[in-house]
């Protein structure tokens, strides 16, 4: 007869030997989550520390010397550098290699721009040039001088022309194809001063001053030229009217958001197909200047010592303020998100944290600097060279 018992101790023993690997897989895995857990938080610290970081010095990695003259601008375009005059345009990496040039004759070259299209118009002049990174698109020639341009993320143009009788505004496409269009006329009352378009060319706002009833008021008003709006006379989807105040700027910085400035308030329009006004934030001081970027709105107020530097998300909340002694000369946003104040020599770098990132006294004049990315380089475009630099 068998003997069963041995069958009984093979089976505790294989029972005792699943536990035992059981046993040592939550070992591992415990010993897993504790390297990970040391991982996140190192990089967490590490983060936190790049972010709080300050710099006064930086390192040149790549320096190209170049001879401009005394009327050049510079902007960035995506990646790349445009630098631009009366004379034309030329577009180049941060090593000055030439990606591509447009020449013309302008008396005051100005730069409209998406993510993808750059518009170069003659504010007061008849020209346009619609410009994607590989190069010219399209060249228009308007009938009556050009106030203001919008472009979109298609290349299409909203262009905003005046004379002593009346205002235009018309629409192409990238083609040069004429979209739509509308006239407006001085006697009649509201006259636009400046037009916006939605970064998919679907929607459009104007801006217009109104003293038809003896007094000024500003009227925002927006138009769809989707399926929504061809239900509405002349497309317009939405007016908004404001008493004895000028807004002399508007700038869709999304589909679906808008922004509105005035010198004492600012104004976030949103809605995908009939904008509502989602937020107000009146200004205690009259700013010297007001930026922006997708995500927030920046004024630049003068006191006593200098210069107060407010950030305001766009729900209206302030979220940053500190006080800079530089006398500016440039305020704007850089493509990480920072802001540059400079006075042409002294320049500082502001996060959106309130961390003072950079500060330094240039001996030649600096006309702008570009990020690259969001760490420790950036592009400094000098008045003698441009140079990639790193930081420390």
């Amino acid at each position: 007869m068998a003997n069963k018992n041995g069958f009984q101790t093979i089976e505790s023993d294989i029972e005792e030997m699943n536990e035992q690997i059981r046993s040592h897989r939550r070992a591992i895995a415990r010993r897993i989550l504790c390297v990970v857990g040391i991982l996140i938080i190192i990089f967490a610290a590490t983060q936190l520390y790049l972010a709080l970081r300050t710099y006064s010095s930086y390192r040149i990695d790549h320096k190209t010397e170049r001879r401009d003259s005394e009327a050049v601008s510079f902007d960035s375009f995506g990646k790349y550098i445009v630098k631009y005059t009366n004379d034309g345009a030329i577009c180049m990496d941060g090593q000055n290699m030439q990606i591509w040039n447009q020449s013309y004759e302008m008396t005051t070259p100005t730069l409209a721009k998406s993510d993808d299209y750059l518009a170069i118009f003659d504010c007061g002049g008849t020209e346009v040039y619609i410009i994607s990174e590989s190069g010219t698109q399209k060249h228009l020639e308007m009938a009556r001088p050009i106030r203001a341009l919008s472009v979109s993320n298609q290349g299409t143009v909203a262009v905003l022309m005046k004379d002593e009788e009346k205002a235009v505004v018309k629409l192409y496409n990238k083609e040069g194809d004429e979209l739509a269009n509308g006239e407006f006329y001085l006697q009649n009352g509201a006259f636009p001063v400046d037009v916006a378009l939605s970064f998919d060319a679907k929607k459009m706002a104007l801006s217009l001053v109104d003293a038809s009833e003896g007094k000024m008021k500003s009227v925002i008003r927006f138009y769809n030229f989707g399926s929504v709006g061809k239900n509405e006379i002349d497309n317009n989807v939405g007016n908004f009217e404001y008493e004895e105040m000028l807004i002399p700027e508007i700038e869709y910085v999304s589909n679906d958001k808008m922004v509105a400035l005035s010198d004492s308030e600012i104004m976030i329009f949103e809605g995908s197909e009939k904008p509502q006004l989602a937020s107000e934030q009146k200004l205690e001081i009259q700013p010297r200047s007001i930026i922006y970027n997708k995500n927030y709105i920046a004024t630049a107020s003068q006191n006593e010592e200098g210069y107060q530097i407010s950030l305001y998300n766009f729900r209206g909340k302030e979220v940053m303020k500190v006080e800079t002694d530089i006398m500016y000369r440039d305020f704007y946003f850089l493509e990480n998100g920072e802001m540059c104040i400079s006075d042409g020599n002294s320049v500082e770098l502001y996060t959106t944290h309130s961390i003072r990132k950079f500060h330094y006294v240039f001996d030649t004049d600096i006309y702008r600097i570009l990020s690259q990315g969001s760490g420790t380089n950036y592009i400094f475009i000098l008045s003698d060279s441009t140079q990639e630099v790193h930081l420390r």
